[in-house]
């Protein structure tokens, strides 16, 4: 039985996929498919995956220096325990974003793809309300922002030799050294590939409607799979887009108000951390 011996974990929007699709470029490193894992979830969310359907994953790895999942465990207290458990030795990659940037971007994938309606002060609103079943999903990407409990849980659990912060901002700047860290913590002697610092899941322009309904309908999406390569699907989906389009951008009181929920969290991973971080809101 192979066991993953490296996990990418989090948070989203803070250049998890750009790195994922790195990774599954390099030889030596094998990466499981994003999204068909769920096994170190607690139950209720591992949708009966099995320690056979898990393992079953990784049964062609032989001969491959890092294997790996992507999954977002950083956010589920207890899977720091529940990996540690089955593999003692694993090696946790954690990339973490200006939180008031990564909340705006991951707000903006969400207006996108039609599953956010409302305007994002509104929906900041939402969220410092008491929890309910209405405001539940508008908690989650501001939620995702707040590191410091995640971050110290799985440094505790794994301890620091075990445990690779990437910071979004500074990766962004030198891809390639940051890239050539990542391979040497995961003690993998390989070339970088040429796509290290290719852009992946960045901003596009919503879809609108008729765009938003061909590319949620089942089955249109079944016979794409049928009839098209991945490579030719995602350059039909960027048809669909513009990404030519600015971004938008927070206005200042949507800033401000971002900056004082996350300035104490992010000045709390600054110490935990112990370097200077590049986020305006602890500058």
């Amino acid at each position: 039985m192979t066991w993953p011996n490296f996990f990418i974990i989090g948070t989203s929007k803070a250049g998890t996929t750009s790195l994922y699709n790195y990774l599954n470029a390099t030889k030596d490193v094998f990466l499981a498919p994003k999204g068909k894992i769920h096994y170190f979830f607690p139950e209720e969310f591992k949708k009966n995956d099995s320690k056979e359907q898990f393992l079953n994953i990784f049964k062609n790895t032989e001969g491959r220096k890092a294997i790996g999942e992507y999954s977002g465990y950083l956010d589920e207290p207890e899977t720091a325990e529940l990996i540690k458990s089955a593999i003692p030795n694993a090696k946790i990659i954690i990339c973490l974003r200006d939180p008031v940037e990564r909340a705006f971007s991951h707000y903006l994938g969400t207006l996108r793809n039609k599953d956010e309606t409302l305007s994002f002060s509104k929906s900041f609103n939402k969220f410092m309300k008491p929890i309910n079943k209405e405001s539940e999903f508008f908690r989650r990407y501001i939620e995702l922002g707040v590191y410091y409990e995640k971050i110290k849980k799985f440094l505790e659990v794994f301890g620091k030799d075990n445990v690779m912060i990437i910071i979004f901002e500074e990766f962004i700047v030198e891809p390639e050294k940051g890239f050539k860290e990542v391979i040497n913590f995961l003690e993998v002697d390989s070339q970088v590939p040429d796509i290290v610092g290719k852009k992946y899941n960045a901003y596009a322009e919503p879809l609108g409607e008729l765009g938003t309904n061909i590319v949620k309908n089942k089955f249109v999406n079944k016979t794409a799979r049928k009839i098209f390569s991945k490579k030719a699907r995602v350059n039909l989906l960027r048809l669909l887009t513009n990404k030519r389009s600015k971004k938008p951008e927070l206005t200042k009181d949507q800033r401000r108000m971002l900056e004082e929920f996350y300035k104490k969290d992010a000045k709390d991973v600054e110490r935990l951390l112990g370097k200077k971080l590049p986020w305006e809101l602890i500058k």
